[in-house]
């Protein structure tokens, strides 16, 4: 829109302009000169009337939007022009990607700086825990895009995965080129570990006893224990207290022959079929509530 200033008394043209941004943020005096280059852009190409004013307005917009991108309704608010028209302009324009599951318009250049964050961060995750096989997806939003909606945070992702340079999972994400590899030290000491579990078939073992037992520092089995947990080798009992996946499905079995769906048994019945200690049968049995194949009934439990 055109734009006249004119005063009323005595009655004088001041002068008249374009509005080139009609959303523009307030601006320190020192500020001017950094974001006067696209301003003043802008106002040469409405100034020369050259036939792309349009494409150049809504790269504007678009830009000082930075990371989180500008919506379509945002740019139909600011520019004056249909959803139609805004589309076709984005059709022809370069340097923008426009993410229509999030409704999005983001320019390529902050885009790229995003994605180079994203990627750069996976790469110092696994240089510092090279057994993980990614970052929790919640993790890495919160970090980098707390501020945006689900379905941008996944079509980031999206786009990256489509360019080779991260792999995304439910739960994960890490670098393309990360694997999971144990050095011939965790490789022993991975079975160590799964020994000495397996030779307790009575009772479930804390990471601190299970150092103990292998003559190491809980801090130097930690990274190849939670490994062990996160390929579902070793079950998280409790908060302290950890089985093999193998003892787990045993006691499972066990129970599911001896009790009937929709039988009941009490903690001493347990107890007494498997030949646990209070210590293990109690956590045990509330692992096995939380899996849905138990149910507590006052002070019994009820097969599901």
């Amino acid at each position: 829109d055109r734009f006249i200033i004119r005063r009323y008394s005595p009655l004088t043209t001041i002068g008249g302009g374009i509005v080139l941004d009609s959303r523009a943020q307030k601006r320190r005096k020192r500020d001017l000169e950094r974001a006067s280059p696209g301003l003043l852009d802008l106002q040469e190409a409405w100034a020369q009337d050259s036939g792309d004013c349009l494409t150049r307005s809504i790269d504007y917009y678009v830009g000082r939007g930075g990371l989180r991108g500008v919506s379509l309704l945002e740019l139909q608010a600011r520019s004056g022009l249909t959803e139609n028209a805004i589309q076709k302009l984005l059709e022809s324009a370069s340097g923008l990607t426009r993410f229509e599951a999030a409704d999005l318009v983001v320019s390529d250049d902050s885009l790229a700086e995003l994605k180079d964050q994203i990627v750069g961060h996976t790469r110092r995750f696994h240089h510092q825990n090279p057994l993980l096989d990614g970052i929790p997806r919640k993790e890495l939003k919160e970090r980098f895009m707390s501020w945006a909606s689900n379905r941008y945070f996944n079509a980031v992702l999206q786009s990256l995965e489509t360019e080779l340079r991260v792999r995304a999972s439910a739960h994960t994400v890490s670098h393309s080129e990360h694997r999971v590899t144990l050095t011939t030290d965790q490789e022993q000491l991975q079975e160590r570990i799964l020994a000495t579990l397996e030779a307790s078939p009575q009772s479930a073992l804390r990471v601190e006893e299970l150092a103990t037992h292998l003559g190491r520092e809980a801090r130097d089995i930690n990274d190849v224990f939670f490994f062990l947990i996160h390929q579902g080798r070793i079950v998280r009992i409790s908060e302290n207290l950890f089985m093999t996946s193998r003892q787990v499905s045993q006691l499972k079995t066990g129970l599911l022959e001896a009790y009937a769906s929709g039988t009941s048994f009490s903690v001493a019945d347990f107890k007494n079929l498997f030949g646990l200690t209070r210590k293990l049968a109690i956590p045990f049995l509330e692992y096995l509530d939380k899996s849905r194949v138990t149910r507590r009934v006052g002070d019994r439990r009820v097969v599901l």
